[in-house]
């Protein structure tokens, strides 16, 4: 009978100290809801934003693109250049919010741009330094020497930026689609 006493106590006090536990637990939990809730909503208003940019500039690539008005080649590639330098800019600053298909594809398509860049910067390093002294170039120079690298950098990794844009529609497709949903609900 002791023993059965003692294990019933015993019984309890583990209960006790589990319920305890678990209640613990419960609060700890209702307390990160309840921080996490506006820091969610934080995450999800800036990301909102930065796909609002990367839709301003896809709309402007698939226009291009589409619609190109350009009478040179050294043009079409150096357009095509500045549109990848605003979308590199901007999913590199803030990798936080992007999807993780979308940093993917980036990561992708940089990587392939890093030995161009490299290059390309180059020119740019010789122009203002010091140390070469006999390449100093005025803005024609650089551009000059910056055509044929940035056309080499566009015209290679072309497939896999069109993959990033095709991506960042994607993405703004289910941001909209989870946009629309609450609205549906009433």
């Amino acid at each position: 009978m002791r023993e059965k006493a003692a294990l019933e106590k015993q019984t309890q006090e583990s209960l006790k100290r589990v319920e305890a536990e678990f209640q613990l637990e419960l609060l700890k939990k209702d307390q990160l809801h309840q921080i996490s809730k506006p820091t969610f909503e934080a995450i999800f208003n800036k990301k909102i934003e930065l796909y609002s940019e990367l839709l301003s500039i896809c709309i402007g690539i698939r226009q291009y693109l589409d619609e190109g008005d350009y009478s040179g080649k050294d043009d079409r590639e150096r357009e095509l250049f500045y549109f990848q330098c605003k979308i590199k800019t901007l999913i590199g600053s803030h990798r936080l919010y992007v999807s993780n298909d979308l940093f993917a594809k980036y990561s992708i398509w940089h990587y392939r741009c890093l030995p161009h860049l490299k290059d390309i910067n180059w020119v740019d390093y010789a122009r203002e330094s010091p140390k070469y002294p006999g390449s100093i170039m005025d803005d024609v120079g650089v551009y000059i020497h910056q055509s044929p690298l940035i056309e080499k950098l566009v015209n290679s990794t072309h497939d896999s930026f069109l993959e990033v844009i095709s991506q960042i529609e994607k993405d703004i497709d289910l941001l909209r689609n989870s946009i629309d949903l609450p609205i549906l609900d009433r």
